[in-house]
């Protein structure tokens, strides 16, 4: 069997698709830089945002994955990574409506902690939201 390789940013990328429609925006580690010589600048995008899915299956995905009492999507999974070794994936994002800018993060632990993954997660999703 092939085996797939999946890291953070992918794994946001996807995320992102089910928080912004159903569209998966441009990857990009950083958005700006602060010059000592210019200040802040905005870095410009090395692709363009791809239609994945329609707006109603992705909106449709992401209820159905609705966090309790939270305004956010989630799902954590526990995967192998090598021999005796597990990792913990968490991944979430905001829900259809949400008046702000689509958010969706990726965390990755070195462990099987579910738990601690989707606290974590659900944290900063949180702060992010202001909620």
């Amino acid at each position: 069997m092939d085996e797939i390789e999946v890291n953070p940013l992918k794994l946001t990328l996807a995320a992102a698709i089910l928080s912004n429609n159903g569209v998966r925006p441009a990857p990009r580690l950083a958005t700006a830089v602060n010059s000592p010589a210019s200040g802040w600048i905005t870095l410009p995008t090395l692709s363009e945002p791809v239609r994945v899915f329609s707006s109603e299956s992705a909106d449709a995905a992401a209820l159905g994955l609705q966090a309790m009492n939270l305004p956010t999507w989630q799902i954590t999974a526990v995967v192998p990574n090598g021999p005796n070794k597990t990792i913990t994936w968490y991944i979430a994002g905001t829900l259809p409506g949400w008046g702000g800018t689509p958010l969706a993060l990726a965390i990755i632990l070195e462990s099987d902690d579910p738990a601690a993954a989707e606290s974590l997660g659900q944290d900063m999703l949180q702060t992010a939201i202001g909620n």
